[in-house]
């Protein structure tokens, strides 16, 4: 990134903080906010989340905007991040993106995402997740649908971190291993599951927790659908016209016929909404999927689609390095889209309907702070206890959390917990077991 942009940036998270700023800054700052869409609303009172996402930003490698193809009136920024530039004691580097309904939201969706991944990485002076005293309570029994989690990781006595399990506000030890990234890979530290799954950043403490808490709940209902032959249900037109994703989809689309897209149920009987957005080029190949958990819905069609649209344009990228550079150009997440992308046919029939629609269970809320306690009592009644590890930096200043979920079955994820077990033996698919992998 140019040392102007990183200015640029840095004088933005004063403004949007309400801080004074010389008139040069001041100029560079509203240009910079005006490139992304924020205008005089979007400053007019101060705004600490915004502004540390602009800070953020200033500390990453690259920031760039993406144009969507299949989606022109889709936001998107991609960008590359560095741990060590975070101050990490690991160095690692990714690359992430995020997408929205404005350039604004794409924006600060994938500066989230750069943050999520630096916040799992441990630094000098560490006192995030440190046990307070000596008087935590190490249940064994109740944590031990987690040790299946550990894979080939070698978790080392009094090596441990403080998880807040939130049913009953009990603190309790658990491997540091589970939660700290010390090794690039997705797969890091030998875990059996990718390390990225449960984490989130949010506006807030209680958004973070419910954004990590919904990605576990996605995560399985998708691996029970795809790796365990559990049948998608169908989505009444009513709902899609009832609702706002319809509309998006046409603004997003604007006018590009170039793909096919729909939508499954895969709620579980935890009733959490969970839906599937998939689509196919018009010859039915290329498939792509979109997944998400939310309180509602249509509120979780809305997010599965913007995933979709998200994966289309990743496998574009994908096609356009193969066919500048050849397969050596290809990294091994490259060729994970290739698999999908060109192993999957349109006309499976998991990609299909396989009834409709549950009855749905007593509507959730939707504000964060309501949210929160009614997932995890929903959890709770099916026996899933969750364990929030607090990754929030001060230095970085953007809420993030870590959630742990007993019993609940990971994806991706090298590991098959009794859950998706006992789904592959009543589901009757053959298939499932070997099905290519989604991510």
């Amino acid at each position: 990134m140019r040392d102007e942009t990183r200015e640029a940036l840095r004088a933005a998270a004063d403004l949007v903080a309400g801080l004074p700023l010389p008139e040069a800054a001041m100029e560079a700052a509203w240009r910079l906010l005006r490139g992304l869409g924020a205008g005089e609303a979007q400053v007019r009172e101060p705004d600490d989340d915004f502004a540390a996402l602009l800070r953020a930003a200033a500390r990453l490698d690259r920031l760039f905007e993406l144009p969507v193809p299949d989606a022109p009136g889709l936001g998107c920024f991609g960008a590359q991040v560095s741990s060590a530039a975070f101050g990490a004691l690991h160095d690692a580097r990714t690359s992430v993106s995020g997408v929205g309904s404005d350039r604004l939201t794409a924006f600060r969706a994938c500066v989230a995402e750069a943050v999520e991944f630096v916040s799992q990485f441990e630094i000098a002076g560490e006192t995030r997740a440190q046990p307070a005293d000596e008087t935590l309570t190490s249940i064994e029994e109740e944590c031990a649908p987690l040790w299946p989690l550990l894979g080939t990781a070698e978790p080392r006595t009094g090596d441990d971190i403080a998880a807040l399990r939130l049913a009953d506000g009990v603190w309790v030890r658990l491997p540091a291993v589970l939660c700290w990234r010390r090794a690039q890979g997705r797969f890091a530290n030998g875990l059996g599951f990718a390390m990225g799954l449960g984490v989130a950043a949010g506006r807030n403490a209680q958004d973070a927790d419910c954004r990590a808490i919904l990605e576990w709940i996605e995560r399985d209902a998708v691996a029970l659908w795809w790796r365990g032959g559990r049948r998608g249900r169908a989505v009444p037109l009513e709902e899609l016209l009832s609702g706002e994703t319809g509309a998006r989809l046409t603004r997003y689309r604007a006018g590009v016929q170039g793909r096919r897209t729909w939508f499954l149920d895969l709620t579980g009987e935890i009733g959490v909404p969970v839906a599937a957005a998939l689509s196919v080029d018009r010859q039915g190949q290329g498939f792509c999927y979109g997944f998400a958990a939310r309180a509602t819905p249509d509120a979780a069609r809305l997010a599965a689609l913007e995933e979709l649209m998200q994966i289309e344009l990743a496998d574009r990228v994908v096609a356009a390095k193969r066919q500048e550079g050849g397969e050596e150009a290809l990294n091994d997440m490259d060729r994970r889209h290739l698999r999908r992308s060109t192993q999957v046919a349109g006309d499976w029939p998991i990609l299909h309907p396989g009834g409709f629609a549950l009855p749905q269970a007593p509507p959730l809320p939707e504000e964060p702070e309501a949210l929160l306690p009614a997932v995890v009592d929903r959890l709770a009644g099916q026996g899933f206890a969750v364990h929030r590890v607090d990754l929030t930096r001060q230095d970085i200043g953007i809420y993030v959390s870590r959630m742990l979920i007993t019993g609940l079955q990971p994806d991706p994820s090298d590991v098959v917990l009794e859950r998706l077990a006992t789904q592959r033996r009543s589901g009757g698919d053959d298939a499932a077991a070997e099905r290519v992998a989604l991510y």
